[in-house]
């Protein structure tokens, strides 16, 4: 009998570190598809910024070029249970090119 019960405790042992493992190698991928989306948001203001020299770049999300990969997350700024938005916008007035 009490080799029945080290059996049990030693399965439910695994199962819920099997679980915790799980959990984190999610997360850690959550964040690398974060970091992701952060290039893929670099690279399309950069290309904002090439196609709009007199504007610099641009002041919000659904202004960027919406190709293939930055789709969805121009169209709902979210990706992954992350939310993404441009702030700081320094172009306010509207008279000259946003630099950053």
């Amino acid at each position: 009998m009490r080799s029945k019960v080290i059996i049990v405790v030693c399965l439910l042992a695994l199962v819920s570190g099997g679980w915790i493992i799980q959990r984190r190698s999610k997360r850690l991928g959550y964040v690398d598809s974060a970091i992701g989306s952060m290039r893929l948001l670099v690279a399309a203001q950069e290309k904002y910024a090439q196609a709009h020299p007199q504007l610099g770049y641009t002041c919000s999300l659904s202004a960027l070029p919406s190709d293939g990969l930055t789709a969805e997350l121009v169209r709902n700024g979210r990706s992954n249970e992350y939310a993404f938005e441009i702030s700081i916008c320094l172009a306010g007035d509207g008279k000259g090119p946003n630099p950053q």
